[in-house]
């Protein structure tokens, strides 16, 4: 099933599929900009200035993914910390990969003409859109994908040769870069092993593959020992549920109706200058796959040859989905599965030009193999736009905001949406880091920390820094000095937003005793009741309150089988739990063991016949520390 050798017609259709590719994507580089997460590395990379530097933020990431900042800390350094030559880089690696796949397609024993189209499709089918605008991507995606095409490559060439020690060295190199760039490509490096050893059983051969067993154990370990994996499910029942609902969901978002309603919402955002980018990217794909017809070997056109390909494709492809139906599929989590898809639809496109009588109908079948082509570069390109708007609006609402946080303690971007469109928005690191990055020169007193979600407080504000993670990712500043920016609408391509909004407390202290303690933490009384509407709720406890921590709970209410926290939904469907403070923060906060005696009124508490309280120390300078919890009945 291997080609003997690349002949120069190949490697020119490579350059060509790859120049295209590159064309689609960067023609927005100058408009583009920073993302989520992005930002995390935007804001640590000008502090790298040595190799301990650099060793240190690699040793630092998440285990088995460890080269992901190296990558991007060369394109940042590539780049000149310029973010439209950022992504004119993204763009050329796009097209890098194209290259590569259809110079593995064809090693493959893929005809010529087949090869292109599969190719193409790969290149601008638009349900992995983020991977070619969010900069994460780019090491995430882009590179580990080029890296897994690359030890494809060497083991074609192994396969067929004699074993050659340069090429058994790159060899391991691409495994080893590919496996700790991103730990998606793991089940297919393992695929590929797997059919060397059935295909190549040379003990020579064989020899080397301590080198690609050396990596996969130190990776194993990495993720075992030094954790960062991500969850999966609890329990092994319910793993069918889970992969049958991300199935389900990945083919909506291929083929189905999320794919169609997708695509039109992005030909939606489309100009008549990206249409016509997508029209002559479809045409070029189209006439060089006509062109490749008459250079195909007739020797190819076998079905067993093509059905054999196809079986190896959804392998492929099943492989790359593996650790993604096991969690939840995001848009960039296609793009390596879909060299798979492809290459299956490849296999298929050769068998029925093999079967098709005649030049001209072959040629009118290549043509129409260019149309989903071409829309599916108009889709990429009306994308674009929307990850031009997101960066856009992003810099103009923090330029209006520049005077308004000088002498403040601390932004908060509250209830603005995630994404806008299929494109990332705000998230938490734009409230902690946006100002530095986005105000040049930077403010001389920069906000102490930033947030997406806020509750009121007694003297302070609590704000959800990482309210994804959870309602306890939040942290209490005791301060006056905050500015509150809330969402409101998006209306013609701009913010609207307001300043300052009212929000009055959720909850009041009717009455409070603290007095000195000698145990631990420790509920002694809780009950509710309710009263008007509203609940009425008794507290006794003792608690070690530590010098720079206050004292919180966070209330629940019954849910089905288990229990919801009190939470401020918007109209939007945003929501931030509401945390209670317990301990009187005043000029300072109280340190010590204390006994706590109150009567809070909990306001529009929603009805319950059980109340839930989880307690923690909360703090202005981490994540709060849980005590533990109590549940009580609720007297109506």
């Amino acid at each position: 099933m291997i080609t003997p050798r690349l002949r120069r017609a190949d490697l020119g259709a490579a350059v060509l599929l790859g120049m295209s590719t590159a064309v689609i994507f960067g023609a927005g580089a100058a408009r583009l900009g920073f993302y989520n997460d992005d930002i995390g590395f935007l804001h640590s990379l000008p502090r790298i200035g040595s190799l301990a530097d650099l060793w240190g933020a690699l040793r630092g990431f998440v285990p088995g993914r460890n080269l992901h900042p190296l990558w991007h800390y060369l394109f940042f350094r590539l780049s000149g910390g310029s973010l439209p030559w950022w992504h004119l880089w993204q763009s050329a690696f796009d097209g890098l990969a194209v290259a590569g796949a259809f110079l593995v397609f064809r090693r493959l024993q893929l005809a010529p003409a087949p090869a292109v189209l599969a190719a193409g499709l790969f290149a601008f089918w638009p349900f992995h859109g983020e991977t070619h605008f969010w900069m994460l991507c780019l090491p995430m995606s882009l590179v580990s994908t080029l890296l897994l095409l690359g030890f494809a490559l060497t083991t074609l060439e192994l396969l067929e040769d004699r074993p050659r020690l340069w090429l058994h060295a790159l060899d391991a190199v691409l495994f080893s870069a590919a496996l700790f760039t991103y730990d998606q490509v793991l089940p297919v490096l393992v695929l590929i092993l797997i059919l060397r050893v059935v295909l190549r059983r040379t003990a020579a051969f064989a020899a080397f593959h301590g080198l690609h067993v050396a990596a996969l154990s130190f990776w194993v370990w990495l993720r075992s020992t030094q954790g960062g994996a991500k969850p999966m499910p609890p329990a092994l029942s319910e793993i069918p549920s889970r992969v049958a609902a991300t199935v389900s969901r990945t083919l909506s978002d291929t083929f189905g109706h999320g794919a169609l309603t997708e695509a039109y919402r992005l030909w939606t955002k489309a100009t008549a200058w990206d249409w016509a980018l997508s029209i002559a990217a479809g045409l070029l794909v189209a006439a060089l796959a006509a062109r490749q017809l008459r250079c195909e070997d007739p020797q190819l056109a076998v079905p067993i040859r093509y059905g054999r390909l196809a079986a190896l494709a959804v392998l492929a492809l099943l492989a790359a989905y593996l650790p993604v139906w096991l969690w939840w599929p995001s848009p960039r989590h296609h793009y390596l599965p879909s060299l798979g898809l492809f290459g299956a639809c490849g296999a298929g496109l050769g068998w029925l030009l093999s079967r098709t009588r005649g030049r001209t109908a072959q040629f009118a079948l290549v043509f129409l193999a260019g149309v989903p082509i071409c829309l599916a570069a108009a889709a990429d390109r009306g994308e674009s736009h929307f990850w031009e708007e997101s960066f856009q609006a992003r810099r103009e609402m923090f330029a209006e905001l520049r005077n308004d946080l000088d002498g403040q303690d601390a932004l908060i971007l509250a209830d603005f949406p995630y994404f806008h469109g299929p494109a990332m928005f705000l998230a938490p690191l734009d409230a902690l880091w946006g100002p530095e990055l986005f105000f040049q020169p930077p403010l001389a007193r920069p906000p102490a920390t930033g947030s997406i979600g806020w509750a009121p407080a007694s003297e302070g504000v609590y704000l959800f820094t990482h309210n994804l993670d959870g309602p306890a990712s939040f942290w209490y500043l005791p301060t006056h000095r905050f500015l509150v920016v809330q969402f409101r609408s998006w209306e013609n391509g701009k913010l609207v937003y307001e300043k300052n909004p009212a929000r009055p407390l959720s909850y009041r202290v009717l009455s409070s005793e603290v007095s000195p303690a000698a145990a631990g933490f420790a509920v002694t009384r809780f009950s509710a009741r309710r009263d008007t509407g509203e609940l009425l709720v008794s507290l006794r406890l003792t608690a070690a309150v530590d010098p720079g921590t206050y004292l919180t709970v966070l209330f629940g209410f019954r849910h089905g089988p288990g229990f919801r926290h009190w939470e401020r939904v918007d109209t939007e469907g945003n929501s931030d739990a509401i945390p209670v403070l317990l301990s009187d923060p005043g000029p300072a906060p109280r340190t010590g063991r204390f006994a706590f005696d109150q009567t809070l009124r909990l306001k529009s508490f929603p009805p319950t016949d059980r109340l839930k309280a989880d307690f923690y120390l909360a703090s202005p300078a981490g994540f709060p520390a849980p005590l533990g919890r109590a549940e009580a009945a609720v007297e109506q």
